[in-house]
């Protein structure tokens, strides 16, 4: 998208934007629209990241087997706190 440099831009085009772009987030279940396109399309998220296809797949696997582990951990965490009233 082009426009000229004195062209003003809606505070919503703005915000979605810097939400695009930044990458921390005042809301952990806010969603990341740039992020949302890289999941969405491998090679456009392999070129962004500079990985070689292998390279995103043992990362996938990896982050996958992670999240498998938190998953586990917030439970146990749940069940000792209900078990010891915490």
């Amino acid at each position: 998208m082009n426009l000229p440099l004195n062209q003003r831009i809606s505070f919503e085009d703005y915000l979605n934007t810097w939400k695009g772009i930044a990458t921390s987030r005042a809301n952990p279940k806010e969603v990341n629209p740039l992020l949302n396109q890289l999941i969405s399309q491998p090679k456009l998220q392999a070129q962004h990241l500079a990985l070689n296809a292998n390279e995103l797949g043992r990362i996938r696997f990896i982050l996958n087997e992670y999240a498998f582990f938190l998953s586990i951990i917030f439970q146990l965490n749940n069940l000792m706190i209900e078990h010891f009233n915490l």
